[in-house]
């Protein structure tokens, strides 16, 4: 009984190792392969071009990219002080 439980036990131990090698090398093709990371984009207020929302009094809006009115799209908004969103889109 004891070289049986002996050898069970050698055969999950090569079946992990045999386990962790393939995974390690999976690992390693994912992170071998080159990724060009586009630099950061920093964008300055001042430095946008503003314009007024439509139907929001005093608010503005200076879009990053694509166009709001087709689909994906990103956007800073500058609201007065008084103004309260209270969960409502503008």
């Amino acid at each position: 009984m004891k070289k049986s439980s002996r050898l069970l036990w050698l055969a999950l131990v090569g079946l992990a190792l045999l386990l962790e090698i393939d995974f390690s090398a999976a690992q390693s093709q994912v992170t071998s392969k080159s990724v060009t990371k586009k630099p950061a984009i920093l964008w300055v207020p001042a430095e946008l071009k503003w314009t007024d929302i439509p139907n929001v009094k005093g608010a503005k809006q200076a879009i990053l990219w694509g166009d709001p009115n087709k689909g994906a799209h990103g956007v800073f908004v500058k609201l007065p002080a008084e103004r309260k969103l209270l969960n409502r889109p503008l």
